[in-house]
């Protein structure tokens, strides 16, 4: 509760504030935050048994193991950017129903998106599709399941798709570098494996984020 006063109390700061925006030809933002992810579908699949089929609820857990971040770079031109960002969500599921032990993609349910992005009345709007790479985790009756391999060797698999839409706002410290604030509604879908199967994990959120950008 505290904390979210105090994020409160910051968004009504900052919206107080008058931004001034210097017309940077490339920007890099880096983000903390979190997120809340709404109730989905969640299908769990292996040969031989029944699917599992639930609405599932995830926690975020943004402080735990891989922390949640984000990070952006943007070529800007007379008010509007193209962009690419990376959002490292995660899902920890929290509904488990009795044949799922563990059931987490936390080292990345990640999203990177190529956006486009304009200024307008002193915030900025964004507007991104692209894909999700997951590395997951699952203990499903009993069996264990933890991804290796995938792309480069790392563990991680292109798995889906995404969209997002944001809306940002700059507070300029120097001519240069800024603080920055943005909420954000992403939905995506992953398919990822499991012990001899697959989970359909679809999931929409709402995120907010802040950090420090930098016009170059």
């Amino acid at each position: 509760m505290k904390l979210a006063g105090g994020v409160t109390l910051l968004i009504v700061i900052i919206a107080a504030a008058s931004p001034v925006y210097a017309e940077g030809t490339w920007t890099a933002e880096i983000f903390g935050g979190s997120s809340y992810s709404f109730p989905t579908p969640l299908r769990i699949r292996q040969p031989g048994y029944e699917d599992i089929d639930i609405t599932a609820r995830y926690e975020t857990k943004p402080f735990e193991r891989d922390p949640y971040y984000a990070w952006r770079i943007g070529k800007w031109q007379d008010g509007s950017a193209w962009e690419f960002e990376h959002v490292h969500q995660k899902l920890y599921l929290t509904n488990k129903p009795a044949e799922v032990q563990q059931f987490q993609i936390t080292y990345g349910y990640s999203l990177f998106t190529l956006n486009r992005a304009w200024k307008y009345g002193g915030f900025i709007y964004r507007f991104g599709a692209g894909v999700v790479v997951t590395s997951s985790f699952s203990v499903v009756r009993g069996e264990k399941y933890e991804q290796s391999g995938g792309l480069f060797d790392t563990g991680y698999f292109l798995s889906g798709a995404t969209i997002q839409g944001a809306v940002g706002r700059r507070i300029y410290l120097t001519e240069n570098l800024f603080l920055a604030l943005e909420g954000k509604l992403t939905a995506s879908y992953a398919r990822v494996d499991i012990a001899n199967g697959y989970a359909q994990v679809p999931n929409a959120a709402v995120h907010w984020l802040f950090g420090l950008g930098y016009d170059f």
